[in-house]
C-alpha cells in the first residue's frame, strides 16, 4: 500500500501549516507548540527550531516534517528564495512533476494581504467622519503666499489643497469655519506632502475655539516628524494630546481649521493637503516600553527595576549585533522572551542607504530569524534612525505586519497606522517631567504612549543613553497611577 500525506503550504517561511499531530499508515509525529522536543512514534528526537503560532496559525519546521515523512532532498534556492521538495514518489504526494514548491515571496505576500484584511477589520475606514476634502471653503487667513485646488496630485474628494509660502519664514495660512463641532472625543487623521521637508521652517495645524482665534489648539508637525519621505503623500492620525493650547480653548466647541506653512530658505516651499477627517475614542490611555538596538545594559540595568511591577517590554533587535561587544547575547534575548516580553526585529544600519536587493535580504533575514526562534512580537519592526519612504515601508510590510517609526506623538488606541506607529523617544536630555506629561496626556485621551529607549546608564555614557534616575522613576508613577502596560502584541491584536 502507497502511503500519502497531506502538506499544506501557508504564511510561513520554510514550514507548513498542519494540525498538531498527523500520521500516516506506520508513523505518528507529536509536536507540543514551542518545545524543539518531538515524539515520533512516542520517541522523542530534538529539532533545530520549534513549531510556533505565528497570527493565530501553527507553524511547524519544514525540514523536520519532510524528512520524517522520507523527504530528503531538500534544496533552498537563494535567488529566488525558493524551498524544493523532492520526492522518490510521484503519487505520494500527488504533484504533477514530482516538485512541491514552497516559495518564501509569495508566501509573504499572502501573509500581508492577510493582515491588511484583518487590520482593516479592526481600524475600520467606515468610522471615519469628515471635516473637510480641502477642496472648498478655505481663506487666506495672513495674506501672505498663495493657495490653490490640485485636481491632479490628490489624495480623496475630487482635489487637494495646495499651499505655496514665499521666503524669510513669511508664514501661509489658510483658515476654513465650521459649524460649532465637538472634537473632545475625537482622533484626527489627514493626508500631507511636500517636495522637500528641509525646505519648511514651519508646518502648523490649528483649532480655534469658540472665542475665536484667541483661544485655541496648535500643533507644528515639522517640529514633531523625524526623517519624513519627501514628495510622497503620508497618512496622519493625531491625537489631541499632541496639541498645545493657547488662551482657554475647549475641545467640545471648535469653530475654525488654520493650516500654516513657513519657508526656511530663500526658496519658496509648498505643501499639500488633504482628507481631514476625525473618529472616535474611547477609554483611557495604556503604556508600552520599548527598547531598541538590543544593548546589555537592557538586562543589566532595566530588568531588574522592570520584573518586580511585572511589566513586559518590547525589544527590538538586529542579527548582526547579537553577542557582539555592548550587546545582548543570544541566551539574552531567550531570557526576555521568556518573561513575556515581546521580541521584533529592527536594522543595524539606515535602510535608506540599501539597494531594493539588499533591503529584501536585510529585511527577510530578520523575519526567517524571529519566526525561527518562535518569538512573540516577532511581526513588529522598529525602523532604525526613524528613515522611511514607501519603498522601504513596502518592503518590510512583506515580512513584518506592524512598522514603527520615531516620530515624537502618541496615537489613539482606536485607530492605528500599520506602517506608522508613532513613539517617544528618550535620551539623556529627556526629564521626568516630560515623561510625567506625555503619560498624563495619552493615559486622559485614551492613547497608545511608546517610550523608546536605547541605552539605561546610570550616567549616560552617550546622549542616546536614558538616566536610571528617571527609567526609575518613570516605573514607579506607572504603577502608583496604575497605568496599563503592555506589550506590542497585545496592544495591536488583542
Amino acid at each position: 500500500m502507497k502511503k500519502r500525506y497531506k502538506i499544506v503550504v501557508l504564511l510561513a517561511v520554510f514550514s507548513l501549516l498542519v494540525s498538531n499531530s498527523f500520521a500516516d499508515s506506520s508513523k505518528l509525529i507529536r509536536l507540543k507548540m514551542y518545545s524543539r522536543t518531538a515524539f515520533v512514534n512516542e520517541n522523542p528526537i530534538q529539532m533545530d527550531v520549534p513549531p510556533v503560532e505565528i497570527q493565530g496559525r501553527t507553524m511547524v519546521p519544514l525540514r523536520f516534517i519532510s524528512e520524517q515523512m522520507g523527504i530528503k532532498d531538500i534544496q533552498y534556492n537563494p535567488s529566488n528564495q525558493e524551498v524544493q521538495l523532492r520526492v522518490p514518489n510521484t503519487e505520494a504526494i500527488g504533484q504533477e512533476n514530482n516538485l512541491l514548491r514552497a516559495t518564501n515571496h509569495l508566501l509573504v505576500q499572502q501573509n500581508r494581504s492577510f493582515m491588511d484584511t484583518i487590520w482593516g477589520l479592526k481600524y475600520e475606514r467606515s468610522s471615519l467622519t469628515t471635516i473637510s476634502e480641502m477642496e472648498s471653503k478655505w481663506t487666506d487667513f495672513y495674506k501672505n503666499g498663495s493657495y490653490e485646488i490640485d485636481n491632479v496630485d490628490f489624495k480623496t474628494g475630487a482635489g487637494s489643497l495646495k499651499i505655496k509660502a514665499y521666503p524669510e519664514s513669511v508664514p501661509c495660512g489658510l483658515k476654513s469655519d465650521l459649524p460649532i463641532t465637538d472634537l473632545s472625543r475625537k482622533g484626527l487623521r489627514f493626508y500631507l506632502k511636500t517636495p522637500k521637508w528641509d525646505d519648511l521652517s514651519n508646518f502648523s495645524i490649528a483649532f480655534g475655539a469658540s472665542n475665536g482665534w484667541s483661544d485655541y489648539f496648535v500643533l507644528d508637525l515639522k517640529s514633531y516628524l523625524r526623517n519624513p519621505p519627501d514628495n510622497e503623500w503620508i497618512e496622519l492620525i493625531l491625537s489631541r494630546s499632541s496639541f498645545k493650547a493657547f488662551g482657554s480653548p475647549s475641545w467640545e466647541y471648535i469653530t475654525g481649521i488654520i493650516l500654516r506653512i513657513s519657508a526656511k530658505t530663500a526658496l519658496p516651499a509648498t505643501a499639500w493637503i488633504d482628507g481631514f477627517s476625525v473618529f472616535d475614542t474611547k477609554g483611557f490611555g495604556t503604556v508600552s516600553f520599548a527598547f531598541d538596538r538590543g544593548y546589555k545594559s537592557v538586562i543589566t540595568n532595566a530588568l531588574p527595576l522592570l520584573k518586580p511591577y511585572k511589566y513586559p517590554g518590547n525589544l527590538f533587535v538586529s542579527t548582526d549585533t547579537i553577542g557582539t561587544n555592548g550587546y545582548l547575547k543570544q541566551e539574552d534575548i531567550d531570557y526576555l522572551s521568556f518573561l513575556g516580553w515581546n521580541i521584533g526585529g529592527q536594522s543595524k544600519s539606515d535602510l535608506s542607504v540599501y539597494s531594493d536587493l539588499e533591503l529584501k535580504n536585510q529585511v527577510g533575514k530578520i523575519s526567517t530569524f524571529l519566526q525561527e526562534k518562535g518569538y512573540k512580537g516577532s511581526r513588529n519592526f522598529a525602523l532604525p534612525y526613524g528613515r522611511y519612504n514607501k519603498r522601504i515601508q513596502d518592503v518590510i510590510r512583506n515580512y513584518f505586519s506592524t512598522i514603527r517609526g520615531n516620530d515624537s506623538l502618541n496615537q489613539p488606541k482606536e485607530f492605528l497606522l500599520s506602517e506608522r506607529i508613532n513613539s517617544q523617544f528618550i535620551n539623556a536630555g529627556t526629564t521626568f517631567d516630560e515623561i510625567q506629561q506625555w503619560i498624563n496626556t495619552a493615559y486622559t485621551n485614551g492613547d497608545w504612549l511608546i517610550l523608546v529607549f536605547y541605552g539605561v546608564e546610570p550616567l549616560p555614557l552617550v546622549d542616546t543613553d536614558c538616566r536610571l534616575e528617571v527609567f526609575t522613576r518613570t516605573l514607579d508613577y506607572i504603577q502608583r497611577f496604575k497605568i496599563p502596560v503592555k506589550t506590542f502584541d497585545e496592544q495591536i491584536y488583542n
